[in-house]
């Protein structure tokens, strides 16, 4: 059976049609809002974020690794003549997280501490091989911190209520620690330290970012956005203009538009599935470069709506005595919506069962009660790949019928579809409120 699927629900609901614009309409709206919602509340916190970043830099430091200054004896008695380019390893009892970039050559892993509410002055300074000099200096609730980088060939390491001290030679980082005291008490085990050494500079700037998961639904709120704007201006053309929606550029317009977002959906819901598969496998952050899923998911839509530019893909079909659709050509339909929309959904059900399976062993080891694991699975598990598999299924259970029974799938479930796939950007926004509230009470 050729032509049109979406044909048939015109045929089928000719004396019913209210239902189907209703349902259409109505999740486009639902998306349309969310994906409003979730769009400015992700530009929002980024911008908080870089502002607080911007003002209190030391807060990230804090996140990023902690230094037990109770260890500082230890490392003196242990009769440590240097410290040479190989790093003294440091361990903290109190932070899981406790994951730095991997040094290279004479790089010295820095210390860095966290300090709750003490009003510590932290003085650092460095030098490399190089004659070149620097100053750094930031301020914060009453903490002062000052960065320099005189002419120094010598490292010492020294406690303003102990005179340990570790000498050091020649390396390409040498830093300078001294934690003094406050109002007669001592700063305390944990202070920060700053330094110029690369690596750390970049794990602040990517610690300031919003985490990577957010970002691929903020990308995935964009695409939906542009599809329910197509169905939504298109829905209320055909109700108050049906003159404007009998015009061929009309149906190219409204077509390549909402053609466009769908398939950026479907791709960038592949990316999401993607990245939380080997998030999951590998049990840490995917380092990701969001460039090439930019090329995946949006040069992939652009090709797929390119042809719809050319002659006798778009035709405008007549229904029912005066009202008409904006009909694509079976083939088109087949090649650049119905096979990406079962390979999308394949690939997710996949996902989907491969961490379930991963998740499973990681209880059965560690046991059902850890809370940690309860957060990962709901997030990452019960929320994005269920609301992409929820919302499409309908979709595909009709295009089913329609390809391989050669006949119009029931009324009832068009119904279903026109709400659903239209309503995606919907559930995306919920799944994506849902596990930012459960972030929040981590």
């Amino acid at each position: 059976m050729g032509g049109d699927i979406h044909l048939c629900s015109m045929i089928l609901g000719k004396n019913h049609l209210i239902f189907l614009y209703f349902a259409n309409l109505f999740g486009s709206t639902l998306s349309f809002l969310a994906t409003i919602i979730t769009i400015v509340f992700y530009l929002v916190k980024k911008y908080i974020q870089n502002k607080s970043f911007r003002e209190n830099p030391h807060q990230y430091c804090h996140q990023h690794q902690y230094f037990d200054s109770s260890k500082l004896n230890e490392i003196n008695n242990s009769g440590v003549g240097s410290y040479s380019s190989t790093p003294i390893s440091i361990q903290n009892n109190n932070n899981k997280n406790n994951n730095l970039p991997k040094q290279k050559n004479n790089e010295k892993q820095p210390l860095i501490n966290k300090n709750h509410n003490n009003y510590c002055n932290y003085s650092t300074s460095a030098t490399s091989s190089s004659s070149s000099s620097s100053s750094f200096s930031s301020t914060n609730s009453g903490s002062s911190y000052e960065y320099q980088q005189p002419q120094k060939n010598q490292q010492t390491l020294s406690s303003s209520d102990k005179n340990n001290t570790i000498p050091s030679t020649n390396t390409k980082y040498e830093i300078e620690l001294s934690i003094p005291q406050f109002k007669g008490n001592k700063c305390g085990p944990n202070c920060l330290l700053f330094s110029n050494i690369p690596q750390i500079k970049n794990a602040l700037e990517q610690k300031k970012n919003p985490k990577k998961i957010d970002t691929l639904i903020f990308y995935l709120s964009i695409s939906d956005f542009i599809a329910v704007s197509g169905i939504i201006i298109e829905q209320l053309i055909i109700i108050f203009n049906k003159e404007i929606s009998k015009s061929i550029g009309f149906c190219i317009g409204e077509r390549v538009s909402i053609h466009f977002g769908l398939l950026a959906t479907l791709f960038w819901s592949n990316c999401i599935a993607y990245y939380l598969l080997r998030e999951t496998y590998e049990l840490k952050p995917y380092n990701i470069r969001f460039v090439y899923f930019h090329i995946v998911c949006w040069g992939m839509a652009l090709i797929g709506v390119a042809s719809l530019f050319f002659s006798k893909i778009i035709t405008v079909s007549n229904i029912d005595q005066g009202g008409s659709w904006c009909s694509v050509s079976s083939s088109y339909q087949l090649y650049f919506w119905v096979i990406p929309l079962f390979v999308s959904f394949t690939w997710n059900l996949i996902c989907y069962c491969l961490i379930y399976r991963k998740f499973n062993k990681i209880i059965g080891i560690y046991g059902i009660q850890s809370v940690q694991i309860k957060t990962i699975i709901i997030r990452k598990l019960s929320f994005y790949l269920l609301a992409f598999l929820i919302t499409w299924v309908w979709d595909v259970i009709n295009n089913s019928i329609f390809l391989y029974e050669g006949k119009c799938p029931p009324f009832a479930l068009w119904i279903l579809q026109e709400f659903f796939s239209s309503g995606y950007g919907f559930f995306n926004s919920l799944a994506y409120a849902v596990t930012t509230r459960f972030y929040s009470r981590k």
